[in-house]
């Protein structure tokens, strides 16, 4: 299961930095002393794609959210989710100091809205299927090439709208 937790949040990631036109290489998973960590490398937005780096760095806990619902709360408790590296480079960023509460939540419906599309959903499923099948990043084709040739159609099971207020909340005390 936190198998699947995690390709589907790197999936995410994945996904929406393909389409915001950044090229992701890779993307391993792997197990060390019984925990599994997860990442992938990718081109770095410049400062003018703030927006695009939060949209991405979001999009993995909005997946998880939409994947697994309330579920994802009882496997994981708050507080690991606010020690997820995403969680603190959202910190980081100290969004509270640039955008408004409003326009936080409003980011996150939106990444939200595009993951749940039928074809998008596909791509992060598909994806986090074929991360799991290929741990160490060792995928038969580039990321990019196996998103583009991916036919899957999906809707999300679940909304985000949890994790929405509690990154909001959380973000914005």
């Amino acid at each position: 299961m936190k198998r699947r937790i995690l390709a589907i949040h790197e999936s995410g990631h994945a996904v929406l930095a393909h389409y915001a036109g950044l090229k992701v290489r890779k993307i391993t998973m792997d197990e060390t002393g019984g925990e599994i960590t997860a990442g992938f490398i990718k081109d770095k937005p410049t400062a003018n794609d703030a927006a695009a780096y939060i949209y991405i760095t979001v999009a993995g806990l909005i997946a998880q959210a939409l994947d697994f619902g309330d579920e994802l709360w009882e496997l994981y408790s708050k507080g690991e989710v606010t020690r997820s590296d995403d969680y603190k480079k959202l910190q980081e960023l100290e969004i509270c100091k640039h955008l408004t509460k409003h326009q936080f939540v409003q980011m996150l419906k939106d990444v939200e809205t595009y993951l749940s599309t039928p074809t998008i959903w596909g791509k992060v499923d598909f994806l986090a299927d074929e991360i799991i099948d290929h741990p160490k990043g060792d995928l038969p084709e580039e990321v990019w090439v196996l998103l583009g040739r991916c036919q899957r159609q999906r809707t999300p099971e679940y909304k985000a709208t949890r994790m929405v207020s509690f990154l909001a909340d959380r973000l914005f005390n």
